[in-house]
C-alpha cells in the first residue's frame, strides 16, 4: 500500500501525481494526516508540510506511528530519520494502533496528535513534533479519527469540538487541549449501507487552513460496480457545519459550492404535480445529474424516487418536518447521494444495475409529494472525455 498524491484547485478536477510514500523497511504506509509547520517546530525548516501516516509491517502486524515532510510544497517527501515517533502496541496490547491526526492547538501552543487505539482514540501532546506524551483516551470510536472546531450556526463566539470515527459516527463536546469531553451521545452525520452491510462512507479526512476556513471533507465510498474501470471511490467533498436543532447541536454535510460549476444543461419548473414532473424527467436521459427540489408532504403519502428502474429514496410522510421540505441529490455513475433539509438526512445509496433505461423518476404519483420546484442540472463529467 502506498501514499497516493494529487493535487486540486477546486476540490473537483484532480492532477494525479507519482505515489508520495511508497514502502520501507517499517512497512507500508497506512493513514494518517498532513500539517504545516509554521514555525519549524519540527526542525525541517519553516512552513514545511509534514505527514504523519502509520506503518504497517505485514511480517510481525506492528502498526507504529511515523513523520515525512516536504520542503518543497509537497512536490517530494523524506521520511524523518527518527522514526517511529510513537510505538505504542506494547502498552496497549494491541497491534491496532494506526491512523495519527495531528493539528497545532494555538490556545496551549502545541501540537495534538488523536490516534486509534485498541478500542477508542488517544490523545497525545508535542512541543517539538518528534516527542509525543500521551493525554488521554475516549472509547467507542473506530479507526480513522478527524477531530475539530467549528462554530454553532455560523457564531465564531459560540464554538464546539467534534470527533468522528473512520464511520460517520462522532461526538460533540469540549476540548483543553489534552482531554476530549463529550456533550452528546454518539451520533451519527451520514448513511447508507453497501452490499456488505458495510457503510458507504468511510475514513473521511477533512481539510484545515482552507482559504475560506470552510472545513470541508473527504470521504472513501466503499462502492463496487460491475463493469467500471475502478473499484471503490472518493464520494463528493462536502462542507461541514454545526446547527442547532430540536434535539440539541449536530453536524451537518452539504455538497460544497464548487459543484456548481459541472452544470450543463438546465432544467427548471414551479408549482408542478409529480406526474407532471415524471413527463419532463422522462425527456432527461440517464446521466450524472444534480437535482434540487422544494416541497410539501401530506401525512400519508411517501418520497419514493427510483432511477434507472431501482429505488434510490423511500421516505414516508412523518419522516419530513411539516411545512416546506427540500432534497439535494448528486446522481453518479454507481452512487447517489441524497441531501434532506441542508443535511439534517445524508444518505448514500448504491445505484444498482439498471432494470430499465429510465432515469430519474418518482415511484408514486397519486400519493407523492407537492412539488413547489424542481430542478434538475445535468452534469459535466470531471474527466478528460478523451
Amino acid at each position: 500500500m502506498y501514499w497516493g498524491h494529487a493535487t486540486s484547485k477546486d476540490l473537483l478536477h484532480w492532477e494525479e501525481l507519482d505515489p508520495a510514500l511508497m514502502l520501507d523497511t517499517l512497512g507500508s504506509p497506512w493513514s494518517g494526516t498532513a500539517t504545516i509547520d509554521r514555525n519549524n517546530d519540527g526542525g525541517w525548516g519553516k512552513d514545511a508540510l509534514v505527514i504523519y501516516y502509520c506503518s504497517y509491517d505485514r511480517v510481525s502486524f506492528k502498526q507504529v506511528q511515523c513523520i515525512a515532510y516536504s520542503t518543497d510544497n509537497g512536490k517530494t517527501f523524506t521520511r524523518y530519520k527518527g522514526n517511529p515517533v510513537v510505538d505504542s502496541d506494547w502498552e496497549m496490547q494491541t497491534f491496532d494502533t494506526r491512523d495519527p491526526k495531528v493539528f497545532w492547538y494555538e490556545p496551549s501552543k502545541h501540537w495534538v496528535m488523536v490516534l486509534f487505539e485498541k478500542d477508542g482514540m488517544s490523545f497525545y501532546t508535542s512541543t517539538d513534533m518528534r516527542h509525543w506524551e500521551k493525554q488521554s483516551h475516549i472509547l467507542d470510536l473506530w479507526e480513522c479519527p478527524d477531530f475539530f472546531e467549528l462554530p454553532v450556526d455560523g457564531n465564531n463566539a459560540i464554538k464546539k469540538w467534534v470527533l468522528h470515527g473512520g464511520s460517520s459516527d462522532y461526538f460533540i463536546g469540549t476540548f483543553d487541549g489534552r482531554t476530549f469531553t463529550p456533550e452528546t451521545k454518539k451520533l451519527h452525520y451520514s448513511e447508507g449501507q453497501n452490499e456488505n452491510g458495510d457503510d458507504i462512507l468511510y475514513a473521511a479526512e477533512s481539510f484545515e487552513n482552507m482559504p475560506d476556513n470552510r472545513r470541508v471533507q473527504m470521504a472513501w465510498g466503499r462502492i463496487t460496480h460491475e463493469g467500471m474501470p475502478f473499484t471503490q471511490m472518493i464520494l463528493f467533498p462536502t462542507e461541514f457545519s454545526l446547527k442547532t436543532t430540536k434535539d440539541g447541536i449536530r453536524l451537518r454535510a452539504n455538497p460544497i459550492k464548487e459543484i456548481d460549476q459541472l452544470h450543463k444543461t438546465a432544467h427548471n419548473w414551479n408549482v408542478i404535480s409529480v406526474h407532471q414532473a415524471n413527463e419532463e424527467l422522462s425527456k432527461i436521459k440517464p446521466q450524472p445529474l444534480h437535482i434540487k427540489m422544494k416541497f410539501t408532504i401530506a401525512a400519508g403519502n411517501k418520497m419514493s424516487l427510483r432511477y434507472h428502474g431501482n429505488e434510490i429514496l423511500n421516505l414516508a410522510a412523518n419522516e419530513f418536518s411539516t411545512g416546506e421540505n427540500e432534497i439535494e441529490i448528486l446522481v453518479d455513475k454507481t452512487v447517489a447521494e441524497i441531501f434532506i433539509n441542508k443535511g439534517e438526512r445524508y444518505i448514500n445509496k448504491k445505484l444498482l444495475t439498471k432494470t430499465n433505461d429510465n432515469g430519474l423518476e418518482f415511484d408514486s404519483e397519486k400519493y407523492g409529494p407537492s412539488l413547489k420546484s424542481l430542478e434538475v442540472y445535468e452534469m459535466k463529467s470531471i474527466w478528460n472525455e478523451k
